[in-house]
């Protein structure tokens, strides 16, 4: 009988404007629930510097799919997106 296999759950990275900062964070897909702080830059850096968001949600992504690579033997497809409406800023 051949081993089962386990399909990683799906996750995302999520990136939220709060407060003085913008926070990225390792998430599940469906929650905000439980998320995991990875990184955190003043949003005035962002507003500043033109591009530089972009390059840093390219490297945090980058360092995630390398971690994915080390622990899964595979990287993960990443999509951006908008995030779900009941997260966005402002709401409940």
């Amino acid at each position: 009988m051949a081993a089962p296999t386990h399909e990683p759950a799906p996750f995302r990275l999520a990136f939220r404007a709060e407060g003085e900062f913008v926070n990225c964070y390792y998430a599940a897909a469906d929650t905000m629930s439980g998320a995991t702080l990875l990184g955190s830059m003043r949003r005035s850096l962002f507003e500043s510097t033109p591009g530089v968001f972009h390059k840093w949600q390219a490297l945090l992504q980058e360092i995630l799919a390398a971690a994915c690579v080390d622990v899964l033997g595979d990287a993960p497809q990443f999509e951006t997106k908008p995030a779900p409406e009941h997260e966005r800023s402002g709401r409940a």
